[in-house]
Parts: structure tokens; sequence; C-alpha cells
């Protein structure tokens, strides 16, 4: 569906390429004050997602899962924008519940609010969304990885999802 469009596989053991942002060298070269969280981040899964928001910042493009196919051109749908994120269960924006054990459950009044997925995510390269994502991620590592260390595994998929994950992206 995309003549001319370059393809790059990243995956998490590729140590070959400096230019994998699942490396420290990528992260020392690109965004050197985030190496510190980045060594804070304790579950393999949110290096991952961090990992995606890193490579759009630096390069820009379009990252999509592995269980993502297009299905036709979504070149006129990137055209004139900057950034294109999915929506992702608007419905559940007014449940409650989503930010028990958070310094967010006062703030929403419980509720849970809109998640963005990260399954798929496209932007130019710099837009100020990544970084304002890299910065939420510095600025709630310790604190998120903390809670999670005190109560235990219980907290483990929140943590994910709270810190590098849907919520945290619905947030920013």
């Amino acid at each position: 569906h995309h003549q001319g469009w370059a393809y790059e596989f990243w995956n998490d053991t590729d140590a070959t390429d400096a230019r994998n942002p699942n490396l420290e060298p990528f992260i020392a070269a690109h965004v050197p004050w985030f190496l510190p969280t980045w060594r804070l981040l304790d579950e393999f899964v949110m290096r991952l997602d961090v990992a995606r928001y890193l490579w759009l910042y630096v390069h820009g493009g379009v990252y999509a899962d592995l269980d993502v196919a297009a299905t036709r051109e979504m070149t006129p749908w990137l055209r004139g924008v900057d950034v294109v994120l999915p929506a992702n269960a608007e419905f559940h924006a007014e449940e409650r519940g989503c930010w028990k054990h958070t310094r967010y459950q006062r703030a929403t009044q419980g509720r849970c609010g809109t998640h963005v997925g990260n399954w798929w995510m496209a932007s130019v390269a710099g837009h100020p969304l990544w970084r304002e994502m890299l910065t939420y991620v510095a600025e709630n590592a310790e604190a998120v990885c903390a809670r999670k260390r005190r109560y235990g595994r219980a907290l483990r998929h929140w943590s994910i999802l709270e810190l590098t994950g849907p919520y945290a992206l619905g947030r920013v």
C-alpha cells in the first residue's frame, strides 16, 4: 500500500545498530536527559513503550505494532497534520475506578478518562507531544515504580498503563 515509504524494524534484541531506540546509546545520543529515567524503568514493556515515543520524537514517521496491518493507503490521512493518534476506549472516559492508588484519584474524581492507544501512532520528528510524554515519564517514574514495589505484583499492569501506556498518553 505504501510505495516509496521506508520500513524500519526494531526489536529489543537488536544490539548491532545504534539507531535502535531500545538501546542506551540511542537515548544518550538523542535525549541524554532521559537516560536516568530509562534506567529506572523496572518493567520491560515500559521500555518498549518509551522506545516508540523516542523513535517518533527523534525520527518521526508511523509506528505500528506487529499485529497491525494497513488495509489501505494512509498517506491522505497524514497530509497536513503533525500528529495522529487513535482514541482508545472513549466510552470508558466517564467510568470510575481507574485511578485508585494514584495521585490522580482526587483530580479526576475517579473518572478513567480517555485512553489513547500506542499501538499505532504517526507524527513529524520533534513533535512536542513526545517531549511532553518523555517528561511525564521522567517526572513520575520513581513514584510509580516505588508504589508498584510497595504494593507488589498487584499493581504491575496498572503501573505500566499509568506510566508509559495508554492511560499516560491519554493524559499527556
